[in-house]
């Protein structure tokens, strides 16, 4: 009985310090990409790339159209 509660708590602590060093790398990386110029968003305006185009085909047909070529 006693070594079963050990081999339990040893789980109990590995999972516990497991979930605590994930979530502090985490919180690390976070703050290492805090100030990337990368993830900043442009100051320009920007075009939109996709633009609607009306012989897209709609609804029913456009499913069926992407069951036959696979997409």
């Amino acid at each position: 009985m006693i070594k079963k509660a050990w081999e339990t708590l040893k789980v109990i602590v590995i999972f516990t310090c497991s979930t605590l060093f994930f979530y502090y790398g985490i919180l690390w990386l976070h703050e290492e990409y805090r100030g990337d110029e990368r993830l900043e968003h442009p100051e320009e305006v920007w075009v939109e790339v996709s633009e609607s185009d009306d012989s897209m085909l709609a609804g029913w047909d456009r499913f069926l159209y992407l069951l036959r070529h696979g997409e």
